[in-house]
């Protein structure tokens, strides 16, 4: 990441203090295609997604991180609307709540917390269908996330996480 450029942005995505931000990569067993993932919705590309949360442009920084996806060979996974909340219902169960696209539609407030993580960015991607690969995280997720990943892992044992860079 430090070759594409040396901005504060990209610099809290690598550095490892508090101020630090998430990253992972995803690569599919069967095809081995690569993604990226970055957290945070500077990534976003999607009009309604920036109208709705009154984002900044970001333009910079989405061609930077296009740019490392390109090195990589790789696809960039970014904010997109079919990103989900997930919940625990009374049998301990993991259910899928509202999808990011949902709840801009129902006009409310929406904690982007809860839409931003590189685990539920992925999970949004590919729509819940079955995961055959390996995700590689740079931090532990979030209870939020965590509930994303049982998930997956209710509904798919193929998928292989680690985290750490």
């Amino acid at each position: 990441l430090r070759t594409i450029g040396d901005s504060q942005l990209i610099e809290k995505y690598i550095s490892t203090n508090k101020n630090q931000k998430c990253f992972a990569t995803y690569i599919e067993d069967r095809t081995m295609n690569k993604y990226i993932i970055f957290s945070g919705f500077v990534d976003t590309e999607d009009p309604i997604i920036i109208k709705a949360l009154k984002l900044n442009d970001s333009t910079k920084f989405i061609n930077k991180i296009k740019s490392v996806a390109n090195q990589f060979n790789a696809n960039l996974i970014q904010s997109n609307g079919n990103i989900r909340k997930y919940a625990s219902d009374d049998r301990k169960k993991i259910i899928k709540l509202d999808s990011l696209y949902d709840l801009i539609k129902t006009n409310k407030n929406i904690n982007k917390q809860e839409y931003s993580c590189c685990e539920r960015k992925i999970f949004g991607y590919f729509k819940d269908k079955t995961l055959n690969g390996k995700l590689h995280i740079k931090l532990k997720p979030c209870k939020l996330c965590q509930l994303g990943i049982k998930y997956q892992i209710q509904n798919n044992s193929k998928l292989k996480l680690s985290y750490g860079f």
